[in-house]
């Protein structure tokens, strides 16, 4: 592995790091203002809608201007005043504007770092995963101490926690190596030519749909296990749990990738998380939902991974940051968005586990879908 790329595992650190001291206790935070399940499946929805729109923007700034590390900056400083606004927002009017805040500057932290990895490491693109596994390590770190802190000290540990963590990423970045990129093309000419292609429509769809999946695990496990009898401490195991088994997946990308190409590890990324959701829909003890958990790395590792390195097959290399920033706003932007709100209403109306399966199946359709159309255009 390149020296240049421990700025980066420390990035990647620190970002997840940062991620599992709060992301998991928003909606338990929600519910304890006492706030409808409507109210928080907005609010849940509310960062991923911003990410929508802001990760490809900040992506085409980037692209346009070349200021990298200027925007990482500003992204990671907002993001920190973003973590302590929402926390001292105790309704439900107060919390929209913080959320706001908070996701505008959130959504281009992790794409246009994963676009630099990409450009660093050149021909060895298909070790991105070993360099992004220093980010479940973050997460399998730190997630049990929030466990631990929250449930001696309450909630406001999580938020403070995370925003220190979050300092600590702002100092990081701005050691990452910058590689500039020669503009070939027009920008927004390049913009058209990349999604007038069926082949980048029919993979930014299914991806939608894998988004709006794994959404409903990430915002609603910890109410799940909650609901389920599961203490705090339980919780921030489940994490760790889900980062043990990332690990695996992203050591071994490099040989999957070369096995079976990023379009078909997109669809064992696929398959295993209709699994995963299917999984959840049947369990009825916390304990059993933590074997589950065992699935987050050949769901959600596998998915992403997948599909950064699809995305660097399909762009050219003046739309590499716009690329990505589009790919995460489609997966944990508007996937995110409609998962997070469906998987809101769904819980009240008609209880978790058919909440799951519900999902499973609009996963499955997805793959069905994805496999089809792939062969169709390979016909053609």
């Amino acid at each position: 592995m390149k020296p240049t790329m421990w700025p980066f595992k420390g990035y990647y650190f620190f970002f997840f790091a940062a991620m599992a001291f709060v992301a998991p206790f928003f909606t338990l935070y929600y519910e304890g203002l006492g706030l409808t399940g409507q109210q928080i499946g907005v609010l849940a929805a509310l960062p991923s809608v911003i990410t929508f729109v802001s990760a490809p923007v900040f992506g085409a700034v980037v692209d346009v201007t070349q200021r990298q590390k200027l925007v990482l900056g500003l992204s990671i400083t907002g993001v920190i005043a973003g973590v302590l606004w929402i926390w001292f927002s105790k309704t439900f009017l107060g919390l929209i504007p913080a959320i706001v805040f908070y996701a505008f500057f959130f959504a281009p932290a992790l794409p246009l770092v994963d676009r630099s990895v990409l450009d660093v490491l050149g021909t060895e693109k298909d070790q991105y995963g070993k360099v992004r596994l220093w980010g479940a390590v973050g997460w399998g770190v730190l997630a049990p101490l929030s466990g631990f802190l929250v449930d001696w000290g309450g909630l406001q540990w999580a938020f403070y926690g995370s925003a220190v963590l979050f300092l600590g990423l702002l100092i990081v970045s701005q050691m990452t190596p910058i590689q500039r990129v020669d503009i070939q093309q027009k920008f927004w000419s390049g913009v058209r030519n990349l999604l007038s292609s069926w082949q980048v429509i029919l993979f930014f769809g299914v991806m939608l749909v894998g988004g709006l999946g794994l959404s409903s695990v990430h915002h609603y496990l910890f109410l799940y296990l909650d609901h389920l009898g599961a203490s705090p401490k339980m919780m921030g195991f489940a994490l760790t749990i889900a980062t043990i088994s990332e690990l695996g997946v992203m050591f071994f990308s490099d040989r999957i990738l070369k096995r079976w190409q990023a379009r078909g590890f997109i669809l064992i990324g696929l398959l295993f998380t209709v699994l995963r959701l299917a999984a959840y829909a049947m369990v009825t003890t916390p304990e059993l939902a933590l074997v589950v958990q065992l699935l987050h790395g050949p769901t959600f590792a596998a998915l992403w991974l997948a599909g950064v390195a699809y995305v660097a097959e399909i762009a050219p290399p003046s739309l590499g940051n716009t690329a990505q920033g589009i790919y995460t706003g489609v997966v944990m932007g508007l996937g995110s968005a409609l998962g997070a709100y469906s998987g809101g209403v769904l819980f009240r109306a008609v209880g978790f586990s058919q909440m799951f399966m519900g999902m499973a199946l609009v996963v499955l359709l997805s793959v069905i879908v994805f496999w089809v159309g792939g062969k169709q255009h390979v016909r053609s």
